[in-house]
């Protein structure tokens, strides 16, 4: 079994305080007909999902295994990562639009106290999280969209090196702490003013997802460059194959010769 590192009861806290809450606010957001609250659900769903592919991927790193493995492992949960937060993000962006240029004639009865109340308790959690994130060397402190120059860069392994597995965990931790605080936003200005909460809730919703836009840049030029480097790394493995059994017919050769020298 693989050692149980900060990484992973990192990633570990997340999933379960995620997948946890989850459950608990579909409950109440289908009691309270908050459509915010049950897309926050839905995205915490892809959240709690992404930790557990995060969680696998930084156990496996963990073991025995080449520079090439080290690089698939690296690249394919951040590359879960974005896919899964760009659909979300796109999906609630355009449904966003469509309330605002086309809202319904009767706006919904939202249970305004159960947004503010699970958008609270969920801005707590994402608090929490972030707390633990900003302590871990392997987001912080490192320019991960800077270019690897070698076939050992970009691996997570060396102090020097930035973690994108961590990275996109992180950046989807903050994610939620944007969705949360757009939930809460979005419930006091409709309390508050004559705004409609389906109303508010799109401006908030629209702001947080061209946020969310520009924080994946620096993951997808980081992860750009470590698909770089493994296409090198697979050039290289590729020749080092064929140079060792190149190697090995000539050793069977010489192998034959001498057998050959030694009858006579």
């Amino acid at each position: 079994m693989a050692a149980f590192t900060s990484n992973t009861s990192l990633l570990l806290l997340s999933f379960l305080t995620f997948f946890t809450f989850s459950v608990l606010q579909t409950i109440f957001a289908l009691l309270g007909n908050s459509s915010a609250m049950l897309g926050d659900s839905i995205t915490m769903y892809i959240d709690s999902l992404t930790y557990l592919f995060n969680l696998l991927s930084e156990r496996r790193k963990s073991s025995p295994s080449t520079p090439l493995q080290k690089l698939r492992l690296q690249t394919l949960s951040p590359s879960i990562s974005i896919i899964c937060l760009l659909t979300v993000s796109i999906y609630i962006l355009f449904t966003a639009l469509n309330t605002l240029l086309s809202p319904p004639p009767t706006p919904p009865d939202v249970n305004l106290s159960y947004m503010l109340l699970f958008g609270s308790i969920n801005l707590l959690l994402d608090i929490l999280n972030c707390f633990y994130y900003a302590k871990s060397s392997s987001i912080f402190g490192y320019n991960i969209t800077k270019p690897c120059n070698n076939e050992e860069q970009g691996l997570g392994d060396d102090e020097d090196d930035g973690n994108m597995n961590m990275c996109s965990a992180y950046t989807h931790v903050f994610a939620d702490t944007l969705r949360s605080l757009a939930v809460i936003i979005a419930a006091v200005v409709s309390e508050s003013t004559d705004v409609r909460g389906d109303v508010a809730d799109a401006w908030a919703a629209v702001i947080v997802s061209i946020v969310i836009f520009v924080t994946i840049i620096p993951l997808v030029k980081g992860l750009v460059n470590l698909w770089e480097v493994y296409k090198g790394l697979g050039e290289e493995d590729e020749h080092v194959l064929l140079g060792e059994e190149e190697e090995g017919m000539e050793m069977k050769e010489r192998e034959k010769e001498d057998k050959e020298d030694n009858k006579v």
